[in-house]
C-alpha cells in the first residue's frame, strides 16, 4: 500500500455525487494464458476518508470485464464506505485495500470511483494514492 499521502488527492468537492472510472485493457499487459489458468493476483489500494462527523465517502469498485465487456463470472470488488464512526468522528484517511485472484475470461477491468455527499454543502469524501497492481 502506498503511504504517501497527498500525491493524488481526490476530493467530490460541490457536486452530491462525484464520479470518475477508468477502463484497463489487459491485452497488452497479461497474458490471457496466465488469467484464465487463475495465477494472475490484484491488489486494489487507496487512502479513503472525509471530514469530522460527516458521512460524506468514497466507494472504489473493481469490475472485471470479459472480451465482450460483460461482468466475467459476476466478479466484482470494492474498497470503501469509510463513514465517521470508522473515522472516530474525525477528519482522516484510512488505508483500505482488496486482493484476490483476477478471474478466468477477464480481458479488461473497469475501476470505478464514486464520492457521495451526505452532510453540508460540500462533498467531503477523500480519496488519496488510489492503485491497482496486477502480477
Amino acid at each position: 500500500m502506498i503511504s504517501n499521502a497527498g500525491d493524488c488527492f481526490f476530493v467530490g468537492h460541490y457536486g452530491v455525487t462525484t464520479s470518475m472510472w477508468q477502463t484497463i485493457d489487459l491485452s497488452d499487459k497479461i497474458s490471457f494464458e496466465l488469467i484464465d489458468t487463475q495465477t494472475v493476483r490484484y491488489n486494489l489500494s487507496g487512502w479513503l476518508g472525509g471530514v469530522s462527523a460527516e458521512d460524506d465517502y468514497v466507494v472504489v469498485s473493481l469490475t472485471f470485464l470479459n472480451s465482450n465487456g460483460q461482468i466475467a463470472m459476476g466478479n466484482y470488488t470494492s474498497i470503501g464506505l469509510i463513514l465517521a464512526s470508522d473515522r472516530g468522528s474525525s477528519t482522516k484517511l484510512m488505508p483500505q485495500i482488496a486482493l484476490g485472484t483476477i478471474p478466468a475470461g477477464t480481458r479488461s477491468m473497469l475501476v470505478c470511483v464514486t464520492i457521495n455527499r451526505n452532510a453540508g454543502n460540500v462533498n467531503d469524501g477523500y480519496l488519496d494514492n488510489l492503485a491497482l497492481y496486477a502480477y
